[in-house]
């Protein structure tokens, strides 16, 4: 996460950067705070609004198109505030996005999975 604007050559800042080449996503903490837009501090407001970013972020590395409705995931968006909106994902987006995450975000956190999952990375390695 960069506490900076990212640079992208068509528009004045950019929010996030996924490239599914290299299957990582930049995301840019710096305009979700009220704050910084000259707004009352807002904690909730902030979180909700990386947390939308970081799954937007994740739909686009699992090749999800956008989607036309504001209130989708996927939208299109064009400002930090429409974030604020962003809160659905359809089941047809649902599932590639399931089937993207590692297998160990399938495991269910116990302690003996922690125990199980730590020592099967430390044989692989």
């Amino acid at each position: 996460m960069a506490e900076v604007y990212l640079s992208a050559s068509a528009l004045a800042y950019t929010l996030a950067l996924p490239s599914q080449l290299t299957n990582i996503g930049v995301v840019s903490a710096k305009g979700f705070d009220p704050r910084f837009w000259g707004d009352r501090a807002d904690e909730a407001c902030t979180q909700q609004r990386l947390a939308r970013l970081l799954l937007h972020t994740f739909g686009h590395l699992s090749n999800l198109p956008r989607a036309e409705d504001p209130a989708n995931v996927m939208y299109a968006f064009t400002g930090v505030e429409d974030l604020d909106g962003m809160a659905q994902l359809t089941p047809a987006q649902r599932d590639p996005m399931r089937g993207s995450l590692p297998r160990e975000a399938h495991q269910r956190t116990s302690d003996y999975s922690r125990w199980r999952f730590a020592g099967s990375m430390l044989v692989a390695d």
